[in-house]
């Protein structure tokens, strides 16, 4: 969250009142919207809270006309806010004293911080299902995965799906020695290693 050049206190002289415009951090929501409150103080000229101001408060094309409380302040929620920048303003009705302040909305990319590798084997099929997991146990979706098969030529580069997982399938020769290798980019230098032998049945 940061603050457009316009400073606290903007063409307020010490002897006139002021206003303080407050964001609160944003918080997503299941329907992949944020929401945010913004609360608005007002000052008299002593530093005071005043109480029973008119305060305009604007967002793009919105404007709210609210008064302030016996503490000298409003408090709006915004709901369904959608990625992007977005600048809020708020100023006492009828003058140029204003505080102004933007927030920016992304998406936090997931960070990969489980990786669970189950194999099933029937004889000599080797069948592998990948599971990536960000701190909140949830499915980290297109995680970067790397397969070394030592019976392949090349490591296999690939993503997990929507819900962070992946397959992959093995067969095994009568007596064939092959290591298996599965790593996940940014999940540090942890990996799964194991090596499996081919039976003659």
């Amino acid at each position: 969250m940061q603050d457009i050049n316009v400073p606290f206190g903007f063409n307020q002289p010490s002897n006139k009142r002021r206003i303080k415009l407050e964001l609160s951090e944003p918080n997503k929501v299941d329907n992949g919207t944020w929401s945010l409150v913004a609360t608005i103080s007002v000052y008299d000229g002593d530093n005071n809270p005043k109480s029973d101001a008119e305060v305009v408060i604007y967002h793009g094309s919105e404007s709210f006309e609210e008064t302030s409380d016996e503490q000298g302040r409003v408090s709006i929620d915004f709901k369904n806010l959608t990625k992007g920048t977005h600048v809020f303003e708020a100023r006492i009705k009828g003058t140029m004293v204003r505080d102004r302040k933007s927030t920016t909305l992304t998406e936090k990319k997931k960070t990969p911080a489980e990786l669970v590798v189950s194999p099933t084997r029937v004889k000599n099929h080797v069948h592998f299902f990948i599971s990536v997991f960000d701190e909140e146990k949830k499915g980290t979706k297109s995680s970067r995965v790397v397969i070394i098969d030592s019976g392949e030529s090349a490591p296999l580069k690939t993503n997990t799906d929507e819900n962070g997982e992946l397959e992959y399938a093995i067969d095994l020769s009568p007596k064939e020695e092959r290591e298996i290798q599965i790593a996940v980019a940014g999940y540090g230098d942890k990996f799964y290693r194991h090596t499996f032998y081919g039976r003659k049945y």
